[in-house]
């Protein structure tokens, strides 16, 4: 046998494989479960180090639900603004805005502004609220009120200023305050007015045809007649004269077919 056939060639050892982990070598890695990887809590936020009052936190902050005082602040905003008008109501009585423009009946006496306070107050309405809601009904109110008037007026003719003077003239001397609330009242609509300055023109003739009889004739009205004519007052102690266009008319005439010059 020659030298190179006694010289054999290195046999390797196969290494067995060993089912112990070194202790410098990590364990293999678990399935991941949803919501517990440290990649979910990655924030862009600042490192809590740097938050401005982190360290010193106020009583008010709630640590348990807000990271910072800021997220908080913010939420509080967000829920302002879905509660919007329904913070709460005034410890006070609610204040109705003042409206420039309205009529007075618009607001005296009207039983919506009390259901409006009661109702806000329920609901946990806050003032500002109160008067939005408040405004925008009074404000249609008042423009239903004035379409209503321009209608009626237009009803009346060219001369509505004048017939309205008219029947205004005639109640203030012959009604009292609470006569004419309702007299008024039967004057809102045209079709009231025609009806007043019908009755109204009953009254006049009968008025002139009693005074004519108290008199004298034409041109044999006595002095005191007159004296007393001119004195008369009506039933809320008016003067005649003053009150009723169409009773000075009447006392004129009789006293310039007496003295030649009017009463």
């Amino acid at each position: 046998m020659s030298e190179e056939q006694a010289v054999s060639a290195p046999v390797e050892t196969p290494v067995e494989s060993s089912s112990e982990t070194p202790e410098n070598e990590p364990a293999l890695a678990q399935e991941a479960i949803p919501g517990e990887s440290l990649l979910d809590a990655i924030t862009t936020d600042k490192p809590e180090t740097e938050v401005e009052g982190a360290k010193d936190s106020p009583d008010w902050f709630k640590n348990d639900k807000y990271k910072t005082v800021e997220d908080q602040a913010k939420a509080y905003s967000e829920l302002e603004k879905r509660l919007g008008g329904f913070t709460g109501p005034p410890e006070e009585e609610y204040t109705v805005p003042d409206i420039k423009g309205l009529d007075a009946g618009v607001i005296e006496n009207n039983p919506m502004i009390q259901w409006f306070k009661n109702a806000s107050r329920e609901a946990g309405m806050n003032q500002h609220a109160f008067e939005r809601f408040v405004s925008g009904y009074l404000i249609t109110e008042q423009e239903m009120i004035t379409a209503h008037q321009q209608r009626e007026l237009s009803a009346l003719g060219d001369k509505a200023q004048t017939r309205l003077n008219d029947i205004q003239d005639w109640g203030n001397g012959n009604l009292s305050k609470e006569q004419m609330l309702i007299y008024r009242g039967v004057a809102s609509t045209a079709v009231g007015v025609e009806l007043l300055e019908t009755m109204i023109g009953k009254t006049r003739e009968a008025k002139i045809a009693r005074a004519s009889n108290t008199a004298q004739p034409s041109g044999h009205t006595t002095r005191e007649e007159l004296k007393k004519l001119l004195v008369a007052v009506d039933e809320n102690g008016n003067r005649k004269m003053s009150r009723d266009p169409e009773y000075r008319t009447m006392v004129n005439k009789l006293y310039q077919e007496r003295y030649g010059v009017p009463g």
